[in-house]
């Protein structure tokens, strides 16, 4: 939630006092455990980086050391600072934006004109961001937009905002080959 040891976001929000050096390592920890676990249980793995407001700086050298500690692997690592990004999974195309950068309702023209072949070989599209931390699920022209809750501790600022009414959880999403198999809370 914060980008560095001064308590601030990317943007420079004072949001609180977090130990951010134990704070990195629990991320590291928590994201090297799913990916090693999903590694071993598929065929190919890819791991997409989508640079959000707050964390700039700290999530993304989060991601540069987990693709120096799977070197060896086969894994790809997606580290672009690119906002809006996708993949084709067979006939499913997954988008993902963190959604500080553009409205809701503008995401399916922004992916179907910014990767056109994904959107025409797709049989099933959806798109995931996460900025409001709070759970909206719409369709909207041929896509399944999912805004998705947070698991962050409420903190000061959250609470001196109002941000106190997310349910935190949340969610594995799995796919088959053409369209959404299920949705798992965790």
């Amino acid at each position: 939630n914060e980008d560095n040891y001064n308590g601030t976001t990317a943007s420079g929000t004072q949001i609180g006092a977090t130990n951010m050096q134990q704070a990195w390592l629990e991320c590291f920890q928590f994201f090297s455990t799913i990916i090693q676990e999903a590694y071993l249980k598929s065929n190919m793995l890819k791991v997409l980086y989508v640079p959000g407001n707050h964390d700039t700086f700290s999530g993304h050298t989060v991601l540069l050391a987990l693709e120096r500690y799977f070197e060896d692997s086969d894994i790809e690592f997606d580290t672009t600072q690119e906002v809006f990004k996708a993949i084709l999974l067979d006939k499913v195309m997954i988008c993902a934006t963190h959604g500080h950068k553009s409205n809701i309702k503008k995401l399916p023209l922004i992916f179907a004109t910014s990767f056109p072949q994904y959107w025409s070989e797709a049989n099933a599209r959806e798109c995931f961001t996460g900025h409001f931390h709070h759970e909206v699920v719409s369709q909207d022209v041929g896509i399944v937009l999912r805004q998705m809750p947070t698991r962050n501790v409420v903190d000061q600022w959250s609470k001196d905002n109002g941000f106190t009414t997310s349910q935190e959880k949340m969610f594995i999403v799995e796919y088959n080959k053409d369209e959404l198999k299920s949705i798992i809370v965790v």
